[in-house]
């Protein structure tokens, strides 16, 4: 079982980048969020570790991956709200902590 958020929430909606001020709406395909996990993890993944309540993914800090990174937890916190998403941002590390439930976070790794 692969302990990182993946994808189990695109299904639903999310605010378009462009039109996040007025509202719009537009589906993102878990296939597609779940490409963009995979592609952040290629690219800048440092470690990865799991507690009964807490996962914290540790990614290399950059302009593409902060932009990436928070645009998949704007998806992911559509329909996760469930859990607490929270990022810590230093020089050159990004430090993301997903805290919930064991069940919480089990879920959200059922969906990759």
């Amino acid at each position: 079982m692969r302990p990182v958020p993946r994808g189990a929430c695109a299904h639903r909606r999310r605010r378009s980048l462009a039109g996040r001020d007025a509202g719009l709406f537009r589906p993102v395909a878990p296939e597609e969020q779940l490409r963009r996990w995979r592609a952040l993890d290629g690219g800048h993944l440092l470690h990865r570790s799991r507690q009964p309540d807490e996962l914290v993914v540790r990614y290399r800090a950059d302009e593409v991956s902060r932009r990436e990174l928070t645009e998949l937890i704007d998806v992911d916190q559509e329909c996760c709200g469930f859990v607490t998403w929270t990022v810590i941002d230093t020089d050159d590390e990004l430090a993301l902590v997903v805290r919930g439930s064991p069940a919480e976070l089990d879920a959200l790794s059922a969906g990759g």
